[in-house]
């Protein structure tokens, strides 16, 4: 969370809400820039109307680059940089902000997860089945059935959010299927 930008490079880490660094999102702004490895600090002023961004460039921009460069001036204005706040790491994979051994657990597990299920549906996609049996499948393993619950997710408006066949449970793919 940037505060006052002293800890913090403006294009090598990633400080806007994009979680990408400015050089990777901007490469060829980032390649023309005279004002690389420099703190967010060091790339403005604080004057009466708020934070002014003074960006200078080894070179005159294109024509190409003024819409690039007006889209990247569009993100700047996004964040708002406040010189009397101290700057913080968040981490975004909990709730709290803050690491923890669980939150970094669950989120190489997710990835790994994500990872094995799309190895899978590789072989899903070579069985000797029709198309329309594979496609159910996939749609099946992903949760992405037109189910009544999954129809409200996606707001839909349902009279009835309980399964056809017994009435007694909340329609969803794995209460039908299994």
């Amino acid at each position: 969370m940037v505060g006052g930008g002293d800890k913090f490079r403006f294009w090598e880490d990633p400080w806007l809400d994009t979680a990408m660094p400015l050089r990777e999102k901007y490469p060829r702004l980032y390649n023309i820039s005279s004002q690389k490895q420099t703190t967010i600090s060091r790339m403005g002023t604080n004057n009466s109307t708020g934070w002014e961004w003074n960006l200078t460039w080894r070179r005159d921009l294109f024509e190409s680059e003024l819409l690039l460069a007006d889209t990247f001036i569009g993100d700047l204005a996004q964040q708002q940089v406040q010189p009397h706040r101290e700057d913080k790491w968040i981490w975004k994979h909990d709730q709290s902000g803050y690491y923890s051994s669980k939150s970094g657990y669950d989120l190489i597990w997710r990835e790994l997860r994500g990872a094995i299920q799309n190895s899978d549906f590789m072989d899903l996609w070579k069985l000797k089945i029709p198309a329309k049996s594979a496609i159910l499948a996939w749609r099946l393993i992903k949760d992405k059935l037109p189910t009544k619950m999954n129809l409200i997710r996606c707001q839909v408006e349902v009279n009835d959010r309980l399964c056809p066949f017994c009435g007694l449970k909340d329609e969803e793919a794995e209460h039908l299927f299994f």
